[in-house]
């Protein structure tokens, strides 16, 4: 793989922080937001694995941790409460070589040490996942993007539609518990008849029971770059649903 394609492939990992900013500002330190629960939040996303300062940055969000997290050369270390360490590996020079089989990286993208978890975004040759990992009993939930947090850190939402890789969610809320996650709301695009095809953006967490997203609909009258506003709204039993969609 030449340098221009491992760096596409790794940069993936900020896009959606960086859109972000270039709508609407600098994002808050995690402080402001999460309280000071969620590590490393805004510090991890804006970085590049092979960047200048990526170790030193690490090593100070690692540090918050008190040894839970620890990286040898290539390969991500969790420490996991009563049993061995999980160990994510990882060979930045298989993906220099074109070594589709070996190719990977770990990296962290935020975590919790006082709810016991941690998030980690991990990539192959030409995908990735994000994985919602429990310090406690070491179990693993994919939640395929990278999610983004409410203002107080105890749920998130991800957007994510790649049928060719079996990620047919557009949209999906888990709620965090005891250090373990559960979605609670899941729309898809592709289970109407015809499926429709939509594309979806956060636009912010107004505040825990409020979301507003836009989507790009399907209708083949309109502007395809044409873009509307839906909100996300949990109503009073506790249930999420989107307001006045699909159209």
């Amino acid at each position: 793989m030449d340098r221009f394609f491992r760096f596409g492939l790794i940069v993936l990992a900020t896009a959606s922080l960086l859109v972000g900013r270039a709508q609407g500002g600098n994002v808050a330190a995690p402080v402001e937001r999460h309280g000071s629960r969620i590590a490393c939040l805004d510090l991890m996303r804006t970085k590049d694995i092979e960047g200048e300062n990526f170790q030193a940055d690490e090593a100070a969000c690692f540090a918050t941790g008190e040894g839970l997290l620890k990286r040898t050369g290539d390969d991500l270390e969790i420490r996991i409460a009563g049993s061995a360490p999980l160990v994510l590996k990882g060979d930045l020079a298989a993906c220099d070589a074109g070594d589709e089989a070996l190719c990977r990286f770990a990296s962290v993208d935020c975590f919790d040490p006082i709810r016991r978890f941690v998030i980690v975004n991990v990539g192959y040759y030409e995908m990735q996942n994000y994985e919602f990992i429990n310090l406690d009993d070491g179990s693993r939930t994919t939640i395929y993007e990278r999610p983004e947090f409410s203002p107080a850190g105890d749920q998130f939402i991800v957007i994510s539609r790649d049928i060719m890789n079996e990620r047919p969610v557009d949209l999906a809320v888990f709620q965090i518990e005891g250090g373990h996650v559960k979605e609670v709301f899941e729309y898809n695009s592709s289970d109407f008849t015809p499926p429709r095809d939509e594309t979806w953006s956060l636009m912010s967490w107004l505040d825990e029971d409020h979301i507003a997203l836009s989507v790009a609909p399907s209708n083949p009258m309109a502007d395809p770059g044409e873009s509307v506003a839906v909100d996300l709204v949990k109503d009073a039993d506790g249930e999420w649903r989107l307001q006045d969609w699909p159209r």
